[in-house]
């Protein structure tokens, strides 16, 4: 890789890594909000499952190029053994 592809590799897992902390932290108060008020009914796992489901889909589009270098990393090293 390089420097270029390197930076933008790293943005976008700082990015990733920024929103799933700020998920937690989010979600974490609002579970304390819905405890504090209306315990009865725990509506704060609906924001939690919707918002983690982004979450889930921005950590996959991020770290797929990864799966996608490794592939290719195994493929050459198969391809090398059978030559």
């Amino acid at each position: 890789m390089n420097e270029i592809e390197l930076r933008k590799t790293a943005k976008k897992r700082a990015a990733f890594k920024v929103h799933a902390f700020l998920y937690i932290i989010i979600i974490v108060f609002l579970g304390i909000i819905n405890l504090a008020t209306s315990s009865h009914y725990l509506w704060f796992f609906w924001p939690a499952l919707g918002w983690g489901l982004g979450v889930v889909i921005h950590g996959f589009v991020t770290y797929a190029g990864s799966f996608k270098k490794l592939e290719e990393s195994e493929y050459r090293k198969l391809k090398s053994k059978s030559v």
